[in-house]
């Protein structure tokens, strides 16, 4: 089993998509052993996503193990938002990255290990685009914060990914390339991924394609003004966090209610 000294939390987030955390999450626990932790949010779901967490992984809770936020604003899905929602809830030194649809195995954990006890800025995927890997993104806590995570100013999905890997190079300088991920993640069609944003498209093709080529437009606009720094603090955010009912400020402090 891979191990490290650096505690890694994997940062989950999902609308909807109970279907997938039925196939991953208990074998995700399973092949992350604890310090190592899952942060999961549930982004706003309607099917049930956590009376079932709840239902299946109480003792994981209470324990630590994983970290569940859920939602209670009135919410649309934004990939970048969730995106940091997920990784300000997670506890550890090291942010991984990880969708509902995606596993990790004992030797992803061990390739991602060495990067956290490096400090190093990591990206494991296939180099395949479009098969789901592409976001499998770590980074220090320290660094994820510098950059002010994912940029929460561009349109509701695509080029996320993208625009933090910009964003950490600049900064940095590097990402360590990992091993690509042994199991090939859970695959979805690209109308339920737009359904997600609430927008039912005629073409989801072209709707994806203009949402990627205005946000290619915004990120590479921010990198020639701003620079790699987002700055202004994040969304607030009111839910229950491990089942106490907290508001999450912009500057992340959690206020118990």
């Amino acid at each position: 089993m891979g191990s490290s000294s650096t505690q890694i939390s994997f940062c989950t987030s999902c609308c909807n998509r109970l279907w997938q955390l039925r196939q991953t999450l208990a074998q995700n626990l399973e092949q992350i052993p604890q310090p190592h932790n899952i942060a999961l949010v549930d982004f706003g779901s309607t099917d049930g996503l956590s009376e079932w967490v709840w239902g299946n992984f109480r003792r994981q809770i209470d324990n630590g193990h994983l970290h569940f936020f859920e939602v209670e604003n009135k919410v649309r899905w934004s990939s970048p938002v969730a995106k940091n929602l997920a990784h300000r809830i997670a506890p550890g030194d090291y942010l991984f990255s990880l969708d509902a649809d995606n596993w990790v195995t004992e030797n992803d954990l061990s390739e991602i290990s060495k990067a956290a006890s490096q400090k190093i800025a990591s990206h494991q995927w296939t180099e395949t685009h479009g098969d789901g890997t592409y976001g499998r993104i770590g980074l220090s806590r320290e660094l994820f914060y510098q950059l002010g995570g994912y940029d929460e100013g561009l349109l509701p999905m695509s080029q996320q990914d993208v625009d933090l890997l910009k964003r950490i190079i600049k900064l940095t300088g590097a990402v360590a390339k990992l091993k690509p991920p042994e199991k090939r993640p859970i695959q979805n069609e690209l109308a339920h991924k737009i359904q997600s944003v609430g927008k039912i498209a005629a073409s989801p093709s072209d709707f994806f394609k203009h949402l990627n080529q205005i946000n290619a437009v915004i990120s590479r606009l921010k990198e020639e003004y701003e620079g790699p720094i987002r700055v202004g603090g994040f969304a607030t955010f009111k839910g229950k966090l491990n089942g106490q009912s907290v508001i999450i400020d912009g500057l992340n402090h959690i206020h118990r209610l």
